[in-house]
């Protein structure tokens, strides 16, 4: 059995550390999809509870709690800050990341491995999502263990592994890798592997990991459980419908594209080669991270969320499928690098138009998405002089990793700073919280926002539905001074609703607005 050497180990942990940790307190909490969870973590922590009824999720207490938790435990370490409600999500990409290269190791090769890890730590996707207070990584750690502990047959820790990822996740941590198991063993015929993977010991130690919680909250909430439970599990079914004609069918394939950089000129040519230049004994390996990458883009396509998280345990066996044939290219194509080059020098332009395009959106981050493409091109360029003129392919490796964790610290140091008023509702929350020290005022946000303000400012905040009319007429009803915290493009619609010469608009930052009444409509 191969093993990695404790060299490269290093130097890879190295890597992954700086591309997981860099700047995750540099920037404020994304509203909803990073405050949600960071909320629910700092409730939980005030009251000193596993259970936390705040209102700000679909059910009324965690039924998926692993991820509350790790946040919670972040929390208390490091305090209440924006790095440590990440801190989790970075850990667990890291370990993610060497769980990867030392299975890739094992199965093929160290250069493979340290290859697989390497490509895993530069991806965009992973840089990102290992920055965002989100379950989002966590579920990707355990559902990469479950598969991997599948493949080498450690049944064992894939059922813990099992247990772990449904507590993250919910449904989708049992139904996704049980997808993969159960496609893998179908196209392979490999039935005979049922009887040695003590499906009856697995299913009593997944409910050892899984049911104690939810027996602690069926004595705390009884028979409300079991209905939330069902609600969940029936959601998910009805999620179901092919989403054929609707615009999520090429979002996904969208996110792929993007979050692969900068492999992804390498991407479809290594999912070629798994099939078309490995050795029978390889292929029996790499049929199974086939599988595994299909099924997850298929499982997003059937559940269309809009939520690019769902797509991150696709990363993974991908990462192991480029990993391998770079090992494969650098021993039998030396020299060869010319397809590599060119496909390359394609992605690299196309992306360095895309900072273009997208930072053209916003007037003041213009200069930075300019100076972003330029980076790109020089890059793409270096690369495809050390693969065409020097020939070197392991430097051409290198170089290409570093492109993705340059780039992306690049635009994590000078573009999320003029963007962070556009994507977090901190500047308001806090401007708020300071202004109420003087004169107390009531605060209402918009659900979207809510969370942001609750966890800036720890002020009991009321939710405000414009699309509700219980809570419009709510608003109007009270005749407390209050701060509303609204969507700019929502301005016009909440003037409609109070009393003209009583409320103005006190502050316009990025897309929202902060606004204060005396009065409600009479």
């Amino acid at each position: 059995m191969n093993r990695m050497w404790r060299n490269g180990f290093l130097l890879l942990m190295v890597t992954a550390v700086f591309a997981m940790f860099f700047g995750i307190g540099s920037f404020p909490l994304l509203d909803f999809s990073e405050t949600i969870f960071a909320e629910l973590a700092r409730e939980s922590l005030a009251g000193d509870t596993y259970i936390v009824s705040s209102g700000l999720s679909a059910y009324p207490f965690p039924l998926w709690p692993l991820g509350t938790w790790l946040t919670e435990a972040s929390f208390r370490l490091f305090g209440v800050t924006e790095a440590s409600a990440r801190f989790s999500s970075a850990l667990l990409g890291v370990c993610t990341v060497l769980l990867v290269a030392m299975a890739v190791t094992r199965l093929f090769t160290e250069r493979a491995g340290l290859c697989a890890g390497f490509v895993l730590s530069s991806m965009v996707m992973l840089f990102y999502m290992g920055k965002i207070a989100a379950p989002e990584t966590a579920f990707l750690f355990f559902i990469t263990g479950t598969l991997l502990a599948f493949l080498q047959k450690n049944y064992l820790l894939m059922y813990l592994c099992f247990g772990l990822a449904f507590l993250v996740k919910g449904p989708t941590g049992l139904c996704l890798p049980a997808a993969v198991i159960f496609f893998y063993i179908l196209l392979t015929g490999s039935w005979q592997r049922l009887l040695t993977m003590h499906l009856f010991f697995g299913l009593l130690l997944v409910l050892a990991v899984t049911l104690p919680w939810y027996v602690f909250l069926y004595e705390e909430h009884g028979p409300e459980l079991l209905a939330f439970l069902t609600a969940a599990f029936s959601g998910l079914s009805g999620a179901s419908a092919f989403p054929w004609g609707n615009e999520s069918l090429w979002y996904y394939p969208l996110v792929l594209l993007v979050g692969l950089f900068p492999w992804t000129g390498i991407a479809l040519k290594a999912v070629r080669d798994g099939f078309c230049q490995s050795r029978t004994e390889d292929m029996r390996k790499l049929i199974f991270f086939q599988i595994w990458w299909v099924v997850v883009l298929l499982f997003s396509l059937l559940f269309p969320v809009q939520d690019a998280g769902i797509l991150l345990p696709l990363f993974p066996p991908l990462a192991v499928l480029i990993g391998w044939d770079l090992d494969r290219i650098l021993l039998e194509e030396a020299g060869r690098f010319s397809g590599w080059a060119w496909r390359n020098g394609m992605v690299y332009l196309a992306a360095a138009a895309g900072w273009i395009n997208c930072d053209g959106a916003f007037a003041d981050t213009f200069y930075a998405g300019v100076g972003l493409a330029g980076l790109t091109l020089l890059f793409g360029i270096g690369i495809i002089v050390l693969l065409l003129v020097y020939k070197d392919g392991r430097l051409g490796v290198i170089l290409q990793g570093f492109t993705g964790i340059v780039i992306m610290t690049a635009a994590f140091f000078f573009l999320l700073p003029l963007l962070q008023d556009h994507l977090s509702v901190r500047s308001l929350a806090v401007e708020a919280a300071d202004k109420t020290k003087k004169t107390s005022r009531v605060f209402y946000a918009e659900p979207y926002l809510r969370p942001g303000i609750l966890f800036y400012t720890g002020e009991q905040t009321l939710t405000l539905d414009l699309e509700n009319s219980g809570s419009v007429r709510s608003l109007q009803e009270d005749r407390r001074p209050k701060y509303l915290f609204v969507q700019r493009e929502n301005h016009d619609k909440i003037a409609g609703f109070l009393e003209a010469g009583e409320w103005r608009l006190l502050r316009e930052q990025g897309a929202y607005c902060l606004l204060e009444a005396e009065r409600g409509k009479r």
